[in-house]
Order: structure tokens, then C-alpha cells, then sequence
């Protein structure tokens, strides 16, 4: 999948919205879009014909009559001599950068998504010669994927403002190439937004949903993004249990599941993850290549709850692994079992004590031929001195 732009290939995540002529201002924010561009035809071309703020009442009125009517002709004149905007459309405002402007490291994976309160699929229209000649890209919302109910009660929209034309402003490298000639009308996009402190909106990454030859592309970026979106927002839902329950049992912990649930940590989560864990400990090796799940993950997971009731099932899936296979179970076991009692302490000592004997010496390891067994033997070894000085300091029964 091709960045448009991120923080690791320069493209800088900025956005802020303008009125018209008078540069970027931060105090106005985007368009009101529509979810669904089918829907509501006359309405569309309603809102579209109220944004142009230079347009007087009486022809705010005579051009909402003709788009009743559908009137194509007038739609176009419309739009090529006022500069409109349809509600459904948002147009990217192109801002050379400053030459010395740093775009940062790259960002940790799913940070846009978990961070972006409004995340749509767009296309690139064709944009008017006055647009092509003020680098703007006008895009063509598609579909909301997250934060529909912000555009439903007009939050991502100054209600009060005298300009109803928006421009969302995007910085771009000095002298790059017209985003129009990089990437043509027609183009898929994935759009994430979010909203700074004072009230204005930015773009917190886009991405491209186009691939030669094509491979579904929008279809997997869309079920990500809608699931990632699902999971991400049953913490605040008014019943966190419930919502887990639709969506965890008996589903794999794929990649979106798995960033939603360490960003948003939720303990009415905990026990699905910890059945998770269960079914893997259960599971023959061979089902558990093609079970969807994998031990590295659910520890993390579980590290994050402190969960010291997965330590045994834990125990027994790392247990069947190959020597190097086990690293990242030694990585999180000093933080899965912080709040283990001294019984639970001691049973876990001896449960990978045989673990560690089998874990050949650090002199006879190659640093890179032998990196995961290198990686393995550092973190069985932290571990164990870990649970022996926690059980040092447990008082005498």
C-alpha cells in the first residue's frame, strides 16, 4: 500500500482549514460531508450551492432551485465560477513546506488509526483550472469509516462562520511534484483526520488504496480500518462486556484486533484474551499454525493486564516450543507475573528452570547466525533472577 505521505516519507502530517483568500486559519475547520454521496441528491446539491460565501440569499435560492431540478449544466457553472465545494467533497489546499522542516520518525503502527477521531475513503476528483491553478486537489468522500457521528452533528463543521467554502490545508515538500500529476482523478484514498486543540482539523496520515495489479486493496484496507474501529471503540461503550462479547469469542486475533486491544486497554476484555490463551495451550502444534493465534501476542496482551492467572496456560504452550521460539515468552513473563503470589512464583520457577538447561551457553552462540536463541538465553536469564529476587523478598510462612 503506497503513503501518500508519513512522517517517514516526508510527507508532513498537517492539516488545517482555510477561508477562502485568506490563507491557513486554524479558527475555521472542514466541510460538513456527507457518509454516503448517494445519498440525498437535492440535498447534496443544496448544501453544495450554500457554500459559496460570496453568493447573495436570493442566489443561494435560484441555485438550490436548479439542482432540484438536476440541472447539470448549471452544476458545472456553478462550481467553475464560485469555486464550490459539495458537501460530499473536501479539497486539499497545497502548501509548500519549509525547507527545513523536520517530518519526524516513523510513526508506531495503527497510531492513526487509534489516534484519529474521522477516517474516510475518498477519491480524487478532477479539479476546475481555477483549482488546478491554486494547487487544489479536490477529493470526493466516499465513505465515513470512524467518527460518523461527528459529521452527523456538525462538529467537524463552524457552524458560525461566514465561509461555508472549506479548504483543508496540506503541506508538501518544496518544489514536489502537483499532487494532481502524482496521483490523477480517480485515484482511491484513505484519509485519517483529527482535531487539535483549538478546534481545527489535520491530517493525521492519507494513504493510497490503489495497487498494480489490483488486489482488493480498498476492500482489506476498509474490513482493517471497520475492525480496528470496532474494537477499538468497545471500551467506551455503555457496556464494555457486552460489546467484547460480540466481538472477540471465537475470532482470531488478527493485526487490527491485536493494536486496538493494546491501545485501548480494557479489563472487561481480559477474560477473551485470556481464553485465547486456553485454546492455544489446548491446541496440537499443527492447529495452532492455522489457529490465528500466537503466543508472542497474547503475552504481550496479557503483560499489559498483569494477568497472573495466564501464567499457567502460558507455561505450557512455551513449554512445547523449539529452542529460539520462546523469546518473547520470557520478554513479558516479569511483567505477566508482577502480582503472582509466592506459590505461583515458585511453581513458575520450576515450570522453566528445564527451559533454561536446555538453552545452550552464550560462548558457544553466533551474535547474528544465532540472534533468537542469543535473544532467548538474555531473557530466560533475566527472568529467572527476576522470580528468585521476588521470591527472596516474599515473607516466611
Amino acid at each position: 500500500m503506497q503513503k501518500l505521505f508519513s512522517r517517514d516519507l516526508f510527507w508532513l502530517p498537517v492539516l488545517v482549514a482555510i477561508a477562502a483568500g485568506a490563507g491557513c486559519d486554524p479558527v475555521v475547520t472542514l466541510d460538513q460531508a456527507t457518509p454516503n454521496p448517494r445519498a440525498s441528491h437535492a440535498a447534496t446539491e443544496t448544501a453544495a450551492t450554500e457554500t459559496a460565501a460570496t453568493e447573495t440569499a436570493a442566489t443561494e435560492t435560484a441555485a438550490t432551485e436548479t439542482a432540484a431540478t438536476e440541472t447539470a449544466a448549471t452544476e458545472t457553472a456553478a462550481t467553475e465560477t464560485a469555486g464550490e465545494s459539495r458537501s460530499s467533497q473536501l479539497v486539499l489546499k497545497l502548501v509548500e513546506a519549509k525547507a527545513d522542516s523536520d517530518p519526524g520518525g516513523a510513526p508506531a503502527p495503527y497510531s492513526s488509526e487509534n489516534h484519529s477521531k474521522v477516517i474516510l475513503i475518498a477519491t480524487i476528483a478532477e479539479p476546475t483550472k481555477q483549482q488546478a491553478k491554486d494547487k487544489e486537489l479536490p477529493l470526493e468522500i466516499e465513505e465515513v469509516l470512524r467518527g460518523k457521528s461527528l459529521f452527523e452533528k456538525g462538529e467537524v463543521v463552524v457552524k458560525d462562520s461566514p465561509d461555508w467554502h472549506r479548504y483543508a490545508c496540506i503541506e508538501i515538500p518544496p518544489n514536489a511534484q502537483h499532487f494532481s500529476d502524482r496521483f490523477p482523478a480517480g485515484t482511491s484514498v484513505g484519509i485519517y483526520l483529527n482535531e487539535d486543540p483549538d478546534h481545527s482539523w489535520r491530517v493525521a496520515d492519507m494513504t493510497s488504496l490503489e495497487a498494480q495489479p489490483p488486489h482488493e486493496v480498498k476492500a482489506r484496507w476498509r474490513k482493517r480500518i471497520l475492525r480496528f474501529t470496532a474494537v477499538a471503540e468497545a471500551a467506551k461503550a455503555d457496556d464494555p462486556a457486552a460489546r467484547y462479547q460480540e466481538l472477540l469469542p471465537g475470532k482470531p486475533l488478527d493485526e487490527s484486533t491485536f493494536y486496538a486491544l493494546a491501545y485501548n486497554r480494557h479489563t472487561a476484555a481480559l477474560p477473551h484474551i485470556r481464553q485465547w490463551l486456553i485454546d492455544l495451550a489446548a491446541m496440537s502444534p499443527e492447529e495452532r499454525k492455522t489457529s490465528g493465534l500466537h503466543l508472542s501476542s497474547l503475552m504481550e496482551l496479557l503483560a499489559g493486564h498483569h494477568d497472573a492467572a495466564s501464567i499457567q496456560p502460558a507455561v505450557k504452550v512455551a513449554a512445547q516450543l523449539k529452542v529460539g521460539e520462546r523469546y518473547s515468552f520470557f520478554e513479558f513473563l516479569p511483567r505477566l507475573g508482577r502480582d503472582a503470589d509466592e506459590k505461583t512464583l515458585t511453581e513458575l520457577r520450576d515450570a522453566i528452570a528445564p527451559m533454561l538447561k536446555e538453552l545452550p551457553p552464550e560462548s558457544e552462540l553466533d551474535y547474528a547466525k544465532d540472534y533468537n536463541v542469543l535473544h532467548e538465553l538474555k531473557m530466560a536469564q533475566a527472568t529467572m533472577k527476576y522470580i528468585e529476587e521476588r521470591l527472596e523478598k516474599e515473607p516466611d510462612k
